[in-house]
Order: C-alpha cells, then structure tokens, then sequence
C-alpha cells in the first residue's frame, strides 16, 4: 500500500504550484474585471460576469493563502504532525479562504442561473 505522507520537495513543489497559479489568475481577473468595467455599457451588460469574477479573484487570493500557508508549515516542520480536521479548521489559518474561495463563485454561478429563469 502506498504512502499517504509526501516528500518534502514534492510538498515544495505543491506550495509553488499555488503560489503560481494563484498570482497568474489573480492577474486575469484583475483584467477581466478591468475589461468589463471600463465604460458604462460594458459595467451594464456584464454585470453579472463581473460578480463572477470578483468570486473568482477571491479563489484566487485563497490559492495564494494556501500556498503559503502550507509552504509555511511546511517549512516549519509540522506539516507532517497529525492533526484532526477540528484542529486544522481552528488553529490554522488558510482553510477558511480554500473553502470559501471555491464557495462564493459556486454561488454567483447559481444565482445567474437563477436569473436567467426567471
């Protein structure tokens, strides 16, 4: 059976990516907002894609938060310390901003959806 526990530099590498992707899309939507708010016409008819990608640059800053706060555990060697997932939820300060990164653009997505019913 294979290991659960990764490498320390397969962890680095894994901090880096999001560190990394986080920057690039925070960058694209930071455009993408630009773009679409640049005269009133524009702020109008994409209204709705311009909350999307305010929920959006929010995931982005999560990835940026959870690379560095696992890159910091990691490099402060308690990255590989078991922990429950109440004491991951309480004490540390970076899975709050991954869950509600991926929750809020879920949720501007629903709620188009919903508009675009009625």
């Amino acid at each position: 059976m294979a290991s659960l526990e990764g490498t320390f530099g397969s962890t680095m590498f894994m901090c880096t990516y999001y560190l990394s992707i986080g920057t690039i899309a925070i960058v694209a939507n930071a455009l993408n907002i630009g773009i679409y708010g640049q005269n009133k016409d524009m702020r109008k008819r994409y209204l709705y894609f311009i909350a999307f990608e305010v929920g959006e640059l929010l995931n982005s800053i999560s990835f940026l938060l959870t690379g560095a706060g696992r890159m910091t555990t990691l490099l402060n060697g308690t990255m590989t310390m078991p922990i429950t997932a109440h004491e991951c939820f309480f004490r540390r300060w970076w899975p709050h901003t991954l869950i509600l990164g991926t929750e809020v653009p879920t949720l501007i997505l629903c709620l188009i959806s919903l508009e675009r019913l009625a």
